[in-house]
């Protein structure tokens, strides 16, 4: 049973935790207190995230469906063994490090990144609206289930 007293403790313990999460957010904005660094460790930071998620998805591959009665104490057993073999497999020069991916050329990058956005064919849509009816040009703004399906044939 939730009495008035403990009540009344969740609720000054709620507000306490609240004042402090507030006031690290806050001293995180400022750039003071522990955060007066963050800039400068921020990339050292992000590798260290990498690492975890890139160990994660390693014990994720390891304990399966089918291996899913492994137990932390094998489960790290058989990940210390893998990172041992990839360990020994760079010192012996087997194994290169990768390079930094790029996908497409520079010049293309930007031409990739041009996306027509839902608004901008609003936009569209209510300048030709304005303009005469006479006028031949289209909307390319989807109004039917018939110009849906006619889109959707186009691809």
């Amino acid at each position: 049973p939730w009495t008035d007293v403990k009540e009344e403790i969740y609720q000054e313990v709620k507000l306490q935790k609240e004042k402090e999460v507030s006031e690290a957010f806050f001293s995180y904005l400022s750039g003071r207190g522990p955060f007066e660094d963050w800039e400068k460790n921020k990339k050292t930071f992000l590798q260290i995230n990498a690492g975890l998620e890139c160990d994660f998805s390693d014990l994720k591959i390891k304990k399966t469906r089918l291996q899913n009665r492994l137990t932390l104490p094998q489960l790290e057993k058989i990940a210390k063994v893998g990172a041992n073999i990839q360990a020994s497999h760079k010192d012996a020069g087997l194994v290169e490090d990768r390079a930094k991916r790029q996908n497409h050329e520079k010049e293309k990058a930007a031409e990739l990144l041009v996306v027509p956005r839902y608004a901008d064919l609003l936009e569209e849509s209510g300048e030709e609206n304005k303009q005469d009816d006479a006028d031949e040009s289209r909307s390319s703004l989807v109004k039917s289930e018939k110009d849906w399906r006619k889109e959707m044939a186009k691809w």
